[in-house]
């Protein structure tokens, strides 16, 4: 019987820890840059609350990852929205306007 508690307790305990680790994401969100030296794409933002956020595009596979982890489907659905927002706010420089749209055409494959 204790067997069973401790497995359940540590099933618990994982799945806690997994949505604990899940960055939840405030928009709107400002730009704090691109990196134009990279040979992947760097999008650098922060969203309302200060929190600074690395979306990047890596590969050739097209691996989309936010603070080099890949994000949550709850996740996507935040950029999404966020970045097209972005887009529509008003004048962006143009390199982050093309990192944007980029990053947008791969969230709606």
């Amino acid at each position: 019987m204790w067997k069973v508690c401790l497995m359940v307790l540590s099933v618990y305990l994982c799945l806690t820890a997994a949505e604990a680790e899940e960055q939840v994401l405030s928009p709107p969100f400002t730009v704090d840059g691109v990196d134009p030296y990279s040979e992947d794409l760097f999008l650098y933002l922060s969203d309302s609350n200060k929190i600074h956020l690395a979306i990047s595009v890596e590969g050739d596979a097209q691996t989309l990852l936010l603070n080099d982890q890949p994000p949550t489907p709850k996740q996507l659905q935040v950029l999404k929205k966020a970045l097209t927002d972005l887009q529509v706010q008003g004048p962006i420089d143009p390199q982050v306007s093309q990192a944007v749209n980029y990053i947008i055409k791969l969230l709606n494959q």
